[in-house]
C-alpha cells in the first residue's frame, strides 16, 4: 500500500489520470461481480458474462495493474541511476577544477619557498601538495609559517615573495569566477587568498599578510579534504 500511495503521489498528472480510470474500472468491476453472484435472481446474459468474459476482464486489468507499476518501478530505477551519474560526473568536475586550483597554489608556493629546508632532506620546490596527502600538506604549511620570519631577513627571499606574488596575483584573479564551482568556502577561501596575495605584492606588511595568505592556503586545502575532492 504504501508503494502504491508512492506511485500516487509522484506520478504525472497523464498517469494519475490512467491510475484513476483503472481504480475506477476496478471498482466498477468489482461491483458487477458482487452483482451477479449474490443479488441477481435471473442472471440469463449475465451468466455467459460472468462465467466467461469478467474472469477475462478481470486478469485483464490485473495484469495491466502489474504492468503499469514495473513500467513505474523501472522508470524511478532509471531516474534514480541518472541522478547518480549526473552526481558523479559533477563530482569528477569538482575534482579537476580544483586540482587546476592546487597546481596555480603550488606553483606559488614552491617559487616563494624554493630552497628553504623542510627537512628529511628537502626543500621548498619538492613540495607536492597533493590532495590526497593532507595531513602531510598541512605540517608542511605550518612549518613554512614558522620559518617565514626568518627567512624574510634575506633580501633575496623577500624579493622573491613580493615578485611571485605580484607576477602570479593576475592569474589566480581570474581564476576566482571557476572557484564558484566549487563551494562556498572554496571561494571564500580564495578570495582571501587573493587578497593577501596582492597586499604582499603591494609590500603591506609583508610577513602578517603572507603568513595569513599560508593559512588561508591550508584553509583551501582542508575544504578540498572534506568535501572528499580526491581522486
Amino acid at each position: 500500500m504504501r508503494y502504491i500511495a508512492k506511485v500516487m503521489r509522484e506520478a504525472s498528472d497523464s498517469m494519475f489520470k490512467v491510475y484513476v480510470c483503472i481504480f475506477i474500472v476496478v471498482l466498477a468491476l468489482i461491483r458487477v461481480t458482487f452483482s451477479i453472484y449474490f443479488l441477481d435472481k435471473e442472471p440469463y446474459l449475465s451468466e455467459y458474462f460472468s462465467g466467461n468474459l469478467l474472469p477475462e476482464l478481470t486478469g485483464m486489468i490485473i495484469e495491466l495493474l502489474l504492468f503499469i507499476f514495473v513500467i513505474d518501478f523501472l522508470r524511478d530505477t532509471e531516474r534514480a541511476k541518472q541522478e547518480q551519474d549526473k552526481q558523479f560526473a559533477l563530482h569528477k568536475e569538482k575534482v579537476e577544477i580544483e586540482h587546476r586550483l592546487r597546481a596555480q597554489l603550488r606553483v606559488f608556493v614552491r617559487r616563494v619557498f624554493e630552497d628553504v629546508k623542510l627537512g628529511n632532506g628537502e626543500t621548498g620546490v619538492d613540495f607536492k601538495f597533493h590532495a590526497s596527502e593532507h595531513t602531510e600538506n598541512q605540517k608542511t604549511l605550518k612549518i613554512l609559517k614558522s620559518m617565514l620570519a626568518e627567512e624574510l631577513e634575506s633580501s633575496t627571499f623577500a624579493d622573491n615573495l613580493i615578485a611571485s606574488a605580484d607576477f602570479e596575483l593576475p592569474l589566480m584573479h581570474s581564476l576566482s569566477s571557476v572557484t564558484a564551482d566549487l563551494s562556498g568556502r572554496h571561494l571564500k577561501a580564495w578570495m582571501n587568498i587573493v587578497f593577501y596575495l596582492k597586499q604582499v605584492a603591494l609590500k603591506k606588511n609583508v610577513k602578517e599578510n603572507t603568513e595569513k595568505l599560508i593559512d588561508w592556503i591550508a584553509m583551501f586545502d582542508k575544504f578540498s579534504y572534506q568535501q572528499k575532492l580526491v581522486e
